[in-house]
């Protein structure tokens, strides 16, 4: 019988070690949403979704006595993996929970001159450039350490469904695809309609996972 190379035994083992790494990279990061966390976030949901579109091919091999010994050993790789990444998810969201209640404090500075400027005018601004330099010394273009970026977004009054004038926003990146994103809530008003995807709340903070 052949025996296959180490390296491309070791190649094939990847995608199982990429679980375990998902909440390292979180962990280790500079901040929660790193290139490495993308990389590997995208490398996980590639590999388990070509595993469920494989596990039919695998089922079906069952039924065939030819093929049932590898389909079998099929079936409890499909497990295993998707055990791993069930489980590396519920990792990262402990990771990342501890991560954005650190995070969310970081725009706080920008949050208290909005609320001042709204104090002395009776609505907020217009842009977050209207804050300087009166009530905030630079005019802030990006997010916490501009790492991940901030978006401030006014809410016309007939628009507004939860009474909120404005609200702040910023996002994580999970991979390519989903993210997660965090919204500030200034009268602490938050949505009334439930949300599918709430993670958590920090505050006037909700943490969504935004699947895209």
């Amino acid at each position: 019988m052949r025996r296959l190379p180490l390296g491309l035994i070791a190649a094939s083992l990847i995608p199982f070690a990429l679980p375990f790494i998902r909440p390292v990279c979180d962990a280790f990061a500079s901040w929660p949403g790193s290139m490495a966390t993308v990389v590997v976030g995208t490398g996980l949901l590639l590999f388990a979704g070509f595993l469920c579109l494989a596990s039919p091919l695998i089922l079906l091999g069952l039924s065939v006595r030819r093929t049932r010994e590898g389909s079998t050993t099929g079936v409890l790789v499909v497990a295993i993996y998707l055990a791993g990444y069930i489980a590396s998810g519920r990792a990262q969201d402990g990771v990342r929970h501890r991560w954005f209640e650190l995070w969310t404090r970081q725009p706080h500075p920008v949050i208290d001159a909005i609320h001042a400027y709204e104090e002395e005018h009776g609505e907020p601004p217009e842009s977050l450039r209207d804050l300087s330099p009166k009530y905030i010394d630079d005019s802030p273009v990006g997010g916490p350490g501009n790492e991940p970026e901030y978006f401030y977004f006014v809410v016309p009054p007939e628009k507004s469904r939860n009474g909120e004038r404005w609200f702040v926003l910023f996002w994580f990146p999970r991979n390519f695809i989903d993210r997660d994103t965090l919204y500030y809530y200034p009268q602490l008003r938050h949505p009334s309609e439930p949300r599918e995807h709430l993670m958590a709340r920090f505050g006037n903070w909700d943490w969504v996972f935004d699947p895209d």
